[in-house]
C-alpha cells in the first residue's frame, strides 16, 4: 500500500521521522491522467477495471503522451456519504 502526501521538500525528512513505519519516497513533479468511478464503492466487475485502465492508456496515446510509470489504484474517501466505500481512481503518470 502506498500513502501519498505532498510535503515541503525541505521538511520531508523531519515529517517522515514522525512515521517510522513508512518509507519516504520522492518523485519529480509530473502530470497524471486519472479515471474515477462515478459513484463511491468498489468496482462491480474486473472488466470495469480493465476498461478504465485501457481508457487511460488510450487517452495518453491520443494525446501523444508517454506513460512514465505504472497505473496506481487510489482510494479516495467519500466524505459525507455514509455507508459506502471510497471512490476508486486509477492514475497513470505521464512523462
Amino acid at each position: 500500500m502506498e500513502w501519498c502526501w505532498p510535503v515541503p521538500e525541505d521538511r520531508a525528512a523531519e515529517i517522515a521521522a514522525g512515521f517510522p513505519d513508512l518509507t519516504l519516497r520522492t518523485e519529480p513533479a509530473h502530470q497524471e491522467a486519472v479515471v474515477r468511478q462515478e459513484t463511491p464503492g468498489w468496482w462491480a466487475a474486473g472488466s470495469q477495471v480493465e476498461v478504465a485502465v485501457g481508457a487511460l492508456f488510450a487517452w495518453a496515446a491520443e494525446q501523444k503522451r508517454q506513460p512514465s510509470g505504472g497505473v496506481r489504484g487510489v482510494l479516495v474517501p467519500a466524505a459525507g456519504i455514509r455507508g459506502t466505500g471510497p471512490y476508486v481512481e486509477f492514475a497513470l503518470s505521464l512523462g
